[in-house]
């Protein structure tokens, strides 16, 4: 296992040494394509902030849903400001709903602990169109991890077909998470 560590923000993940970290100017360039998908997705990306890390699996056969690792941070503030996790969800759920029409959302946990802390748990799955046309079907879980500091939300992507999702390797991803220890 790789670890990312910031101490300023205090978070530390690890994963898989096979994983590879994407670069910013990839992410920023992904998402503007993705932009095309919606206008209300447009503007939902617009409105969140960029990922402080995304790694992700690129070994995996054509045509499956790479397992990806997206982790982002935002203020407390902001997401009190958006009506708190709930509020966030909700519109999350309200843009997704309207840029995919087969998003569902699998599970809802609204207390779990997850690095020590109580978050909110949501899992969603949906088909996805990459640049060339190519339709994938992924699922993802997604963890609100409030601290003093930050609210953290981590992001675990990859294929929904148990046969070939990465099950283990997201459980080890998970159980790394360490919050707290600031700089």
């Amino acid at each position: 296992m790789q670890t990312y560590r910031n101490s300023s923000l205090g978070f530390s993940i690890s994963y898989p040494s096979s994983w590879e970290v994407v670069p910013a100017a990839w992410m920023k360039q992904f998402m503007s394509r993705t932009k095309r998908t919606s206008e209300k997705l447009a503007e939902y990306i617009a409105q969140g902030s960029q990922p402080f890390l995304i790694a992700q699996n690129p070994n995996v056969p054509p045509g499956v849903a790479i397992p990806a690792v997206k982790c982002q941070a935002y203020n407390p503030a902001s997401i009190a400001a958006a009506g708190g996790i709930d509020g966030v969800l909700s519109s999350m759920i309200r843009y997704s709903q309207q840029a995919y029409p087969d998003f569902e959302v699998n599970e809802f946990t609204p207390e779990c602990v997850m690095a020590g802390v109580v978050g909110t748990k949501m899992t969603v799955s949906m088909t996805v169109l990459n640049p060339e046309g190519n339709s994938f079907h992924g699922k993802t879980e997604m963890h609100f991890l409030p601290t003093p500091s930050f609210v953290f939300l981590v992001a675990l992507t990859a294929t929904s077909d148990p046969s070939l999702r990465p099950t283990e390797e997201l459980l080890q991803i998970m159980r790394s998470i360490r919050l707290g220890r600031r700089a």
